[in-house]
C-alpha cells in the first residue's frame, strides 16, 4: 500500500469516528482539529493534494469538508 493510500484510509477511519456526532458542523470541526493536532504538515499537504486529485472519490465527504474549512 502506498503512503498516500494509507493517508486516505486513516483520514476516512477518523471521519467514521465522527459519524456519531449529529451536528455535522461539529463533526467537521472535530475532524479538522484532530488532523491539525496529530498529523504533520507534510501529511496534511499530501492529503489535501489527494483531495484535489484522483483520491477525492475515495475520501469520506467529511474529510473533504474538513480540508476546505
Amino acid at each position: 500500500m502506498r503512503n498516500d493510500d494509507n493517508l486516505v484510509k486513516m483520514a476516512n477511519h477518523i471521519a467514521h469516528y465522527f459519524d456519531s456526532e449529529p451536528d455535522r458542523q461539529l463533526a467537521v470541526q472535530g475532524l479538522r482539529q484532530h488532523l491539525h493536532s496529530f498529523w504533520t504538515p507534510a501529511m496534511l499537504k499530501q492529503l489535501d493534494e489527494k483531495a484535489q486529485g484522483e483520491a477525492a472519490q475515495r475520501l469520506d465527504p467529511l474529510v473533504v469538508r474538513a480540508l476546505q474549512v
